[in-house]
């Protein structure tokens, strides 16, 4: 066999091991089981005081509140559906141009601006002009 067969025969064999390690840890991924914030506790706290805990310390909020399940409280500043029809709702925080942005995994049923509302769900930290929180299942209406 020539040399430039044998680099050949090499570099095919490695991209083939690196596509079944990509599919193993996709599939990885894809089996875990689902995380159902509704059996979960959430740590209970304003929309008010998640938004000064990011704007003070963004690191020290993560700590407390990223990838965790949180029960949110707050008055409703915007409903919305997307086109797969999710609704999103948003809670006013001091700053007008941050919200506290909540994804419902199940439709919540109607929700009116300027109410006061309780949600539980997943924290995903802060973005630019939100918080979001995935997975949402509404507490309190």
């Amino acid at each position: 066999m020539k040399t430039w067969q044998k680099a050949v025969l090499g570099i095919l064999v490695a991209c083939l091991l690196v596509f079944g390690i990509v599919k193993g840890y996709v599939y990885y991924l894809n089996s875990k089981p689902h995380r159902d914030v509704k059996k979960e506790q959430g740590i209970e706290v304003t929309a008010e005081q998640l938004y000064k805990a990011y704007s003070t310390n963004e690191s020290q909020a993560d700590t407390l509140y990223n990838n965790k399940a949180i029960q949110v409280t707050g008055v409703v500043k915007s409903v919305t559906k997307d086109d797969a029809n999710m609704t999103s709702v948003e809670l006013a925080t001091s700053d007008p141009e941050v919200t506290i942005n909540c994804k419902f995994k199940d439709d919540p049923g109607e929700i009116k601006t300027g109410s006061t509302i309780t949600f539980k769900g997943i924290c995903t930290g802060f973005l630019l002009t939100s918080i979001p929180i995935n997975e949402g299942v509404i507490i309190k209406k």
